[in-house]
Order: structure tokens, then sequence, then C-alpha cells
């Protein structure tokens, strides 16, 4: 029985190899970077890529400039390869990045840094600045508006996730007049914030067209 002949050269051995890869994309941070932009085509919002990712500000507005710089240059010029100082660039601005079809201007978008901002003026206006208590309170009046009063039987993380957002859902003044599908589908969205898939949180929270739309005009007054 004949061997199988290799179908690789001499110089193909160690083609795949770390040290062979493109540093730029393979980097396991940038490598993240993609494959959350790839899964959302109409592009994400810093903060909402920072946490598919699980980078902090700083670590992914330096990833998002580094690829954006070598997209670049490799539009200009296809042959260009990356020298390593690249990767040790810095900065210091928020990055957008859209795939092809997705948004125009994705840093027009909701941003939550906005929505936490004014949820830290709610809890020092209204509660002098006691976190427990407006997350207490806040909870139960959320949960009685949503119909969530069976909360208890909730795994405890949709609990904890639930209780965190009801600050932002105590903010919306029409909350209690909203069509029941859509209070039901902000109880989705809360859960699933506690569940294992951040990305099926992500789809549902930027499917929630009533809920960003009054966000919007809040963080806009």
């Amino acid at each position: 029985m004949k061997s199988k002949t290799p179908t690789s050269s001499p110089s193909d051995e160690g083609r795949f190899a770390y040290e062979g890869l493109d540093r730029v994309i393979h980097e396991r941070a940038r490598l993240s970077v993609l494959t959350s932009l790839i899964t959302n085509p109409k592009g994400l919002i810093f903060n909402d890529l920072k946490q598919l990712c699980s980078l902090t500000d700083g670590n992914l507005s330096r990833h998002l400039r580094v690829l954006e710089t070598e997209r670049t240059k490799i539009a200009a010029d296809a042959s260009y390869r990356s020298p390593i100082g690249v990767l040790e660039r810095l900065a210091g601005d928020e990055v957008f990045l859209s795939l092809p079809g997705g948004l125009a201007a994705p840093e027009k978008r909701l941003r939550a840094t906005n929505v936490s901002a004014l949820v830290a003026r709610f809890v020092a206006r209204e509660y002098g600045g006691d976190r427990v208590a407006a997350v207490r309170e806040s909870a139960a009046r959320v949960g009685r508006i949503l119909g969530a009063s069976r909360r208890t039987s909730w795994p405890p993380s949709e609990r904890r996730a639930f209780e965190r957002m009801s600050l932002v859902a105590a903010l919306i003044g029409d909350l209690a007049r909203w069509p029941i599908g859509a209070r039901r589908a902000l109880v989705a969205v809360m859960r699933a914030k506690g569940g294992r898939s951040e990305m099926r949180y992500a789809r549902q929270l930027d499917g929630h067209r009533r809920l960003r739309r009054s966000l919007e005009a809040l963080t806009s007054a």
C-alpha cells in the first residue's frame, strides 16, 4: 500500500504555527473583536463590543486602532505586512468599526456610558446616592409594571441582572403604558443579561427598538 504523498512543500513547514501567524489578526483579543463584528453585521457600539470581548476601554481602543490602521494600509498596498511596533500603539479615543452593510454612522448610536450617567444622577437625586436602596425599590416597582413578580424561581444570575437593569428601566416614565408585548420583551432582555450567552443578550437588546428609542430620548434631553 502506497503512502499518501504530502501536499505541502518544505517551505510550508510551520506555516500555521503561532510564529507564522499574522499577529495583527490572530492576536487573541483582536481575533475576538473581529469575530464579534463578523457575527453582528449591522455593527456594534464601543461598549457592547467591549462586553462581548471582555476587554477594558483602553484595551479595546488600542486593538481597534491597530485594526483600523492596518486596514487602511492594506487597502493602499496589498503586499503590506505589519511591523511589530504597530502592535504597541496606544489610543485614547473611542473607535467604531463597521462591516460592509452595517450602519453608516455607528458613533451616533446609543452609548452605554450615557445611560450609566443617567442612572448615577437618578440614584443621587432620588436616593441620596444609596444604590442598594435604589436597586431594591426600582426592582420592586419595575417588576410590578413588567409583570415579573415570580422572580424567585429564576436562576440567581437572572435575578441579579434584572435588579441591576431595573435602574435603567426605572428611568422610563411611560413604561407602564408600553404594550404588553414590549414589556415582556424587556423582561426577556433583562433575563438574557444574566444568561450564559452575552451574544444572545446583545442581540435581544439591539432588537428592542422601543427600549432604544426611550433611552435615546432620555440621553438627548
